[in-house]
């Protein structure tokens, strides 16, 4: 029996490799509803985006970790391993990354899909 022509092996391998690192960079994430209830039960919200984006809009009870600080991994080290965190960002992207982190470093994170422009009643505006 003849071997299937080379194109089409190339392709099979190429779905099997997007299907493996989609697998492993697969994020949980929680809709706007179901992070307002996991925060309405006790999960703490995380925002990773910058300060400055921080003091402009954000939720009143977030606690903000910079992703892209220094001192992200020591931050997210000194949290309460019992808790469950809701992690965001502008769009989403951000968060995923810090939940992955998050999740390596044995925490029980979650990314809200679509970052803050899915959050509703959760945002409140800084007042000057």
């Amino acid at each position: 029996m003849p071997l299937p022509p080379l194109p089409l092996i190339l392709a099979i391998l190429l779905v099997i490799l997007a299907l493996a690192i989609s697998l492993y960079f697969r994020v949980e994430s929680v809709d706007a509803e179901t992070a307002f209830e996991m925060v309405r039960d006790g999960a703490v919200l995380v925002d990773v985006r910058t300060p400055k984006e921080y003091e402009e809009w954000h939720p009143w009870n977030a606690v903000n970790i910079n992703l892209f600080s220094k001192d992200f991994s020591r931050r997210i080290e000194e949290l309460d391993r019992n808790a469950e965190y809701v992690v965001y960002c502008r769009t989403g992207h951000r968060s995923a990354i810090a939940v992955r982190k998050m999740r390596k470093m044995g925490l029980k994170a979650y990314n809200l899909k679509g970052g803050v422009r899915r959050m509703g009643v959760f945002v409140t505006r800084k007042r000057y």
